[in-house]
């Protein structure tokens, strides 16, 4: 799905992704605009292998119109060799840069999180009123017509500058976890729930 996205707007104009779990996927992308040189050389990537780099990447990333995507965000925060203190600090720094670019909206894997409904509805009143801070809109006749940003299978319109990061479960669970992935959510305007597994089949159905 995030491919799919990262292709849209690269057709448009500059995307900014950074990458933090090694999981751009640059031959999809190729692939999906037709190998165009201009388009392929809008997307600026950056990877990111410890937490460290990817606060790096967000506090180089500029605050304009240009869409950006942080792919796999937590991946590198599940690192314990750097104590989970620290890992919350830097986290909560990187979401303060998001704030500072726009309010994103965050794709992950309901399905394989497992074990955390009941720790979910114990914050759903935070998530909720996260959730709606600003107009990420259901899409009307205006903003099909103006052929800016895109729309979703449910109707919702992601507008031109959207911010998407998406966040995919670590192999084991703790509390720590957790709380970093609803620190994260809290942080959206709009949560998308989407199944990996579903993605290749359904793939028309997204856009």
């Amino acid at each position: 799905m995030i491919m799919d996205l990262v292709s849209h707007f690269g057709e448009k104009g500059p995307v900014h992704v950074v990458d933090g779990g090694n999981c751009f996927d640059a031959y999809s992308v190729a692939r999906k605009v037709r190998g165009r040189k201009e388009v392929l050389e809008r997307i600026m990537l950056g990877r990111a292998f410890n937490c460290y780099q990817v606060l790096s990447l967000l506090e180089d990333t500029p605050a304009d119109d240009t869409p950006f995507f942080v792919l796999d965000m937590l991946r590198t925060f599940y690192d314990e060799s750097v104590p989970e203190v620290e890992r919350k600090q830097i986290l909560g720094e990187c979401i303060g840069h998001l704030d500072r670019l726009a309010k994103p909206l965050v794709s992950f894997d309901a399905a394989s999180w497992q074990d955390v409904t009941q720790h979910q509805k114990d914050h759903r009143s935070q998530e909720s009123a996260a959730r709606w801070r600003i107009g990420i809109q259901p899409a009307n006749t205006a903003s099909r017509a103006s052929n800016k940003g895109i729309i979703l299978k449910d109707g919702i319109w992601l507008p031109p500058a959207v911010g998407m990061v998406s966040m995919y479960p670590p192999a084991i669970f703790s509390p720590g976890i957790l709380e970093m992935r609803l620190l994260l959510q809290a942080s959206a305007v709009e949560v998308i729930r989407a199944e990996p597994a579903l993605v290749a089949s359904e793939q028309k159905r997204l856009l």
